[in-house]
């Protein structure tokens, strides 16, 4: 038979039992990518967080699809992009509408914040060269529970966008010689530096960097892991 527990020993127990019930669940659920105006998704559930990236080889924007809220847009030399994102509300299996649009990619996103789930950003990172340049960003979530989703498009890609970088993981990319990619940290981080990508084909490119927050602690768990460091063996 076992030795009976301290109470420091039941404290460290304890907590690590509030630790794991609280922490970030997020997980990714699948995505798409193609060219157009829309892409095929894995079918949702209520509250999946949908991002979009939809890009265009035109100076033309495109344009904002029914029910997603946007988080930012520009216009550029010969290019344009739009990122954006949604709460589904379930059983969705594509992207919505884009005009405008020439290739449209998309990320799902389960267990995330279901109040406020995108955190900081760096959008509309541009250049004209065969290396995009993914912007690294800090979380505004500290706790290590935030995902990071990067998105790309390359006006003259023909080949090297179906890769990943240092720390992200490819997730979408329309194919070899697609000209979107969606990519992310495969799990939580409290910061993502700059990341690079070489293509084929020197040419005009947009990125985006998204933070996807995790659930908040409940205030409950955050007074019991106050209280319970006062108990001593």
């Amino acid at each position: 038979m076992g030795q009976p527990r301290t109470a420091q020993q039941f404290l460290i127990a304890l907590l690590c039992l509030i630790a794991t019930s609280v922490s970030g669940a997020i997980s990714l659920i699948g995505g798409g990518a193609s060219v157009g105006t829309n892409c095929l998704i894995e079918s949702t559930t209520a509250n999946d967080v949908i991002l979009v990236f939809a890009y265009s080889s035109t100076t033309t924007i495109p344009s904002l699809a029914s029910g997603y809220t946007d988080i930012a847009n520009a216009a550029g030399t010969q290019q344009a992009y739009r990122v954006a994102w949604k709460f589904s509300s379930g059983g969705e299996t594509s992207s919505g509408t884009w005009a405008n649009a020439n290739w449209v990619t998309a990320l799902i996103y389960r267990g995330t914040n279901t109040t406020s789930p995108i955190g900081a950003t760096s959008t509309g990172t541009a250049g004209n060269s065969a290396t995009l340049t993914y912007t690294g960003i800090t979380c505004q979530d500290s706790s290590g529970n935030s995902w990071i989703a990067a998105f790309g498009g390359a006006k003259s890609a023909t080949a090297g966008m179906n890769s990943g970088t240092t720390n992200l993981t490819l997730r979408e990319n329309g194919g070899a010689t697609g000209q979107v990619n969606a990519l992310d940290s495969n799990g939580g981080v409290t910061s993502l530096s700059n990341q690079t990508l070489t293509v084929t084909g020197s040419g005009r490119w947009f990125t985006a960097t998204v933070e996807i927050k995790a659930p908040a602690v409940p205030l409950s768990a955050a007074r019991k892991a106050s209280f319970f460091p006062f108990i001593r063996p």
